[in-house]
């Protein structure tokens, strides 16, 4: 089995470079180019075409896993991944539309909020029991299940989104979870899910051979675009959530929750300041943890580096369960990480947030290459 999959993930990494070379000469007739403007640090007009290619090269790794064994093909013959098809396919049209004409952030919420409920609905993906018990007392949802497990879609969504502002970051980041969760998913038997996570692991590992700073001043061709972030951001939250929902879970929520804890912890903090210090959470700013870092480190060691943080924690996490830590456990480290995080960053934020209400070129030191500097927010 594991000689399929591996020939699974290959062939997505084969099929995206593939995909994403012809997609590139497309771009400019899909009017999906990026342009240097403003204080984008890239100077040649670069394709938005990562998520469309990342896309494809997964549903090609599929059909190929299908030439190969024949309960690949068997097991996308139910109507168990419609829920899946439909949010990846919406968010990856939302995204691309947004490429090409920004979509004001409301209207785009709206969106993205009908679609997870849809994915919700069609597939019964929603958070299990927590198994999080003090003393007598086990911690639940309850009623609350269904608006806690859209908050959680949305809110992981629009984290990796934001997090979109140096090369190879955002991709890194949904790569590290994906690939624990396809540990996981092959380790628990869980070939349907091992499947799709395989494919779409190969998509995104061709993609980021030619998007992550893999050497110091490297030139990228190609960028994530919202398309590829919103694909990619909805994927890591919808797998998460499945595979730690009961019966018979691949792993706990609380084990889930450290596998995007820099980007989430990132936007929640975002929100939290910005309402103290302006009452504006959703304005556009350059005060994101990669901003922060950007002011002291080149673009390419602040991706390493926080790319490298979370595989640490999504890998770490998965190991800490399979040892023994209990579910209390897990979450009081991920709320210690958090508050951590927080008081280790807040000065640096502080500074970044008054950079960036500065106006336009007062902040030249901060330059990043990637298209989404500018407008995430």
């Amino acid at each position: 089995m594991w000689v399929k999959q591996l020939a699974m993930i290959c062939g997505g990494v084969g099929f995206a470079l593939l995909s994403l070379r012809l997609l590139s000469l497309l771009a400019p007739r899909l009017d999906l180019i990026d342009h240097p403007e403003g204080r984008k640090a890239h100077t040649t007009p670069t394709p938005l075409v990562g998520g469309i290619g990342i896309a494809l090269a997964s549903l090609l790794a599929l059909a190929f896993g299908a030439s190969l064994d024949g309960q690949v093909g068997t097991t996308f013959e139910s109507s168990r991944y419609l829920g899946l098809l439909f949010g990846a396919t919406g968010l990856l049209v939302l995204g691309a539309i947004d490429d090409r004409r920004p979509v004001p952030a409301r209207f785009k919420l709206v969106i993205q909020l009908v679609l997870c409920l849809v994915a919700i609905v069609l597939d019964g993906v929603l958070i299990g029991n927590l198994g999080v018990d003090i003393g007598p007392l086990s911690l639940s949802l309850g009623p609350f299940v269904l608006p806690v497990t859209v908050l959680v879609m949305l809110t992981i969504i629009n984290a990796l989104n934001m997090i979109d502002g140096v090369d190879g970051l955002a991709g890194g980041i949904a790569f590290c979870g994906l690939a624990v969760m396809t540990k996981a998913a092959i380790a628990a038997q869980f070939h349907s899910d091992a499947f799709l996570l395989c494919a779409l692991l190969g998509g995104l590992g061709g993609f980021l051979l030619l998007n992550f700073p893999i050497w110091p001043g490297r030139r990228v061709g190609i960028f994530l675009g919202d398309g590829g972030t919103l694909f990619l951001g909805f994927l890591v939250a919808y797998f998460a959530i499945t595979l730690s929902a009961i019966p018979h879970r691949v792993f706990r929520p609380s084990t889930a929750i450290w596998f995007v804890l820099i980007p989430v912890a990132d936007a929640m903090l975002l929100y939290l300041r910005r309402m103290r210090m302006d009452r504006a959470p959703f304005r556009p700013g350059r005060d994101h943890i990669h901003h922060i870092l950007l002011h002291r480190l080149p673009p390419w060691l602040v991706t390493w580096t926080l790319v490298g943080v979370s595989g640490l924690f999504a890998g770490g996490a998965y190991a800490a369960e399979r040892l023994g830590a209990r579910p209390l456990a897990m979450l009081c480290g991920w709320i210690l990480v958090f508050l951590c995080y927080a008081a280790l960053t807040q000065s640096g934020w502080k500074a970044a947030w008054i950079r960036s209400h500065r106006g336009p070129g007062s902040d030249t030191s901060s330059a990043v290459g990637s298209s989404m500097e500018t407008r995430s927010s």
